[in-house]
């Protein structure tokens, strides 16, 4: 996910013109699909192991679009920054720009990108796990623990794990908000 994320932006960013327009048009249209859906036909068409090595590649396809759009946000702001283009102007190449100056300089949008993905893989795995489609015993997520509460019909059981991806999900966005503006040089 990250660097799928991180490759898309930054290529995108750095193409510029038409071809970044055309990426981002791409991508639009990949986020207007639902994820869900394309996550069970994923896991339908590679086979059900009940393992998360399965599992985790396919959240990992379906969720690295918003990474690569706040890469590509900060990367094309980079671009227009004073040392990129004093780096520009003493011969630098394009793949030293990225790997010395625009790379570094988008780990903190990147690490807030994660602790904003993470809540969605969570729900994801829990979603699928529930339906049968996410990693069996001996395996312990909140998914299947749900997914365990429910075939029981101990319907009670199911507050506990409910309420861990509940808490899970706004602390990785309090997470996130608070990185962000520790990370951010621009926020005072």
């Amino acid at each position: 996910m990250i660097v799928i994320g991180l490759a898309y932006g930054s290529l995108a960013a750095l193409a510029g013109g038409r071809t970044e327009l055309a990426m981002q048009r791409l991508l639009d249209g990949l986020l207007a699909l639902p994820r869900l859906p394309i996550l069970i036909v994923i896991l339908l068409v590679v086979g059900l192991n009940g393992s998360l090595w399965t599992l985790v590649p396919a959240l990992a396809v379906t969720n690295w679009m918003i990474t690569a759009r706040l890469v590509r946000g900060e990367v094309a702001t980079l671009l227009r920054t004073d040392f990129v283009r004093a780096a520009r102007g003493v011969g630098a190449s394009r793949r030293q720009i990225l790997f010395r100056h625009l790379i570094p300089n988008s780990l903190g949008v990147l690490i807030v990108a994660v602790f904003l993905e993470l809540p969605a893989m969570i729900l994801g795995e829990s979603f699928l796990s529930v339906l049968g489609l996410g990693p069996g015993p001996p395996a312990a997520t909140w998914g299947t623990l749900a997914q365990d509460a429910i075939l029981q019909g101990r319907l009670y059981e199911l507050v506990l794990p409910s309420a861990a991806i509940a808490v899970f999900a706004v602390s990785a966005n309090l997470v996130a908000d608070a990185l962000h503006q520790a990370l951010d040089p621009r926020q005072s």
